[in-house]
């Protein structure tokens, strides 16, 4: 190309004769590994963004060829191959001198080919390079895959759609995480709490929740899953299609433990490893999402549970007594201490709620509420 240029390159011994060469096809191979250790290493500094630069503003823009003829390169390249095979035949006796001359002779014929087919690609990187001011990549790096934590903080629901298209609800208290994008042979999220599931259904791409020991492994259907790590048990109501309940053994192997049909609701004790499951109306598990609050024949204990998260507050059962007391009712959009007088006017107990305390960091306590049987009305 017959370009000057005038800037002095300082590091690995750069200079403008030695880049003015490279650029010309003129190194050996000893010079040609300097400048792409330069470019990898030094390229990404102040100075280096500097000199590519300057550089790149030194070359008019008919120095670049518009059109190459590539069928006749590609005939170049292949004739110089046949050539290089013919001398590397020759000479296989062990000279030292001719080694060299072989070794060279191959060389540079890559290094024709990386004059020819390089230099507008190194010629564009620099320019992209300049202008995005994103850095030489010395080796291809795979992108880190973004997963994504959405809470529902306690006292609200959450709803979100997945990368997939699959909607989910997040009742209180809950956490889930998902990949920002499902790049695996499988759809998998991470499941702390409740969630009521609708998958978009994939065949070739299975939908997994992860919560501990349990998977719960579908395609496409409608189910909810409570799974909060301080509970005994792990719930899976089945609204629509089929879902395969597995267990994680200790070889990271998974174990195929039921597989549920819709109106299923599956109980996991942890402790027990064992797995329960009758029939029910599914209605009783998911209403959860629309506001509404099903009991049927469910005792104290639960009721208690779910309160404490629908509410975020604190409930203490005083006496043992209480777990007795099983109740049947649906709430919507009630209050707590309208449920607790519903609760008050069933069974023989009594309550009493605390305020509020402000904190040393101005946030406040949560209500505490203490649930005692009343023996006056026993």
């Amino acid at each position: 190309m017959g370009k000057v240029f005038f800037l002095k390159f300082k590091f690995l011994n750069m200079n403008k004769e030695l880049f003015a060469r490279f650029i010309n096809n003129e190194c050996t191979p000893e010079e040609i590994d300097r400048v792409v250790k330069w470019l990898q290493n030094e390229a990404g500094t102040i100075d280096g963004k500097a000199i590519i630069r300057q550089i790149w503003n030194d070359f008019p823009q008919t120095d670049i060829p518009h059109s190459i003829d590539y069928e006749r390169i590609l005939d170049s390249i292949h004739h110089d191959i046949s050539l290089s095979r013919s001398d590397k035949i020759k000479l296989i006796s062990p000279v030292g001198n001719s080694q060299k001359k072989v070794k060279w002779r191959f060389f540079s014929i890559l290094s024709k080919i990386a004059a020819v087919l390089f230099l507008p690609l190194l010629l564009y990187f620099m320019f992209t390079y300049i202008i995005t001011d994103k850095p030489f990549l010395s080796e291809t790096i795979k992108p880190v895959p973004v997963n994504i934590e959405v809470k529902s903080p306690l006292g609200s629901k959450t709803y979100l759609e997945l990368p997939d298209g699959s909607k989910v609800w997040l009742n209180y208290g809950s956490c889930l995480k998902f990949p920002q994008k499902f790049t695996s042979q499988t759809r998998t999220v991470e499941l702390q709490g409740e969630c009521y599931f609708e998958i978009a259904y994939n065949e070739q791409k299975p939908f997994i929740v992860e919560t501990g020991e349990i998977q719960v492994l579908v395609k496409g259907t409608k189910f909810n899953l409570m799974a909060y790590p301080e509970d005994a048990v792990i719930e899976t109501t089945l609204k629509t299609g089929k879902v395969i309940l597995q267990r994680k053994v200790s070889d990271g192997n998974v174990q195929r433990i039921f597989e549920m049909e819709p109106n299923h609701h599956a109980i996991y004790l942890k402790e027990e490893k064992e797995l329960t499951y009758s029939i029910e109306n599914p209605d009783k598990y998911i209403s959860w999402k629309d506001g509404i609050l099903i009991f049927r024949d469910d005792p104290i204990d639960d009721i208690v549970k779910k309160l404490s998260r629908w509410y975020n507050v604190d409930i203490k059962l005083k006496d043992k007594e209480l777990s007795k007391y099983t109740y049947t009712a649906t709430f919507v959009d009630e209050t707590l201490p309208q449920i607790l007088e519903l609760l008050k006017i069933a069974t023989p107990i009594k309550y009493t709620i605390s305020s509020r305390i402000k904190q040393d960091d101005g946030s406040f306590s949560k209500r505490k509420v203490t649930i005692s049987l009343n023996r006056r009305m026993e």
